[in-house]
């Protein structure tokens, strides 16, 4: 009975090993940098872009671009902005392309998104 349940005590703490170990490398650190080939958790759609007319303030609110994602875009400076960083400023028609005359938007990657809300913010 003894070696029974040493066995599930040794079982038991590598299993709460284990899960510690998720948790941390799945969790943001305040100065940790975004980084696009990683997949943060979040409500927002990964791979789906987002705008919001708001272009000062960064607690703005997001909404659901025309776009499924940075690959949609044709306008090269957008398109590389949103792969390599996550986020645009600027004008886009509805095609993808640039310089249309439609209003200044940030365009960012849900992914993006999801890593700005998870930063914890210092206390």
């Amino acid at each position: 009975m003894k070696t029974r349940h040493g066995i599930v005590s040794i079982l038991f703490a590598a299993g709460i090993l284990f899960i510690s170990a998720f948790l941390q490398s799945s969790a943001v650190s305040a100065g940790t940098l975004y980084d696009p080939s990683r997949t943060y958790p979040g409500t927002y759609i990964s791979s789906r872009l987002y705008y919001s007319t708001n272009i000062k303030n960064l607690d703005r609110k997001w909404e659901p671009g025309d776009f499924a994602g940075p690959e949609a875009v044709t306008c090269s400076q957008a398109h590389k902005q949103l792969l390599e960083k996550g986020v645009w400023r600027g004008r886009l028609a509805g095609n993808g392309s640039c310089g249309a005359d439609t209003p200044v938007r940030i365009w960012a990657v849900g992914n993006l998104i999801n890593y700005e809300k998870s930063i914890p913010f210092p206390k």
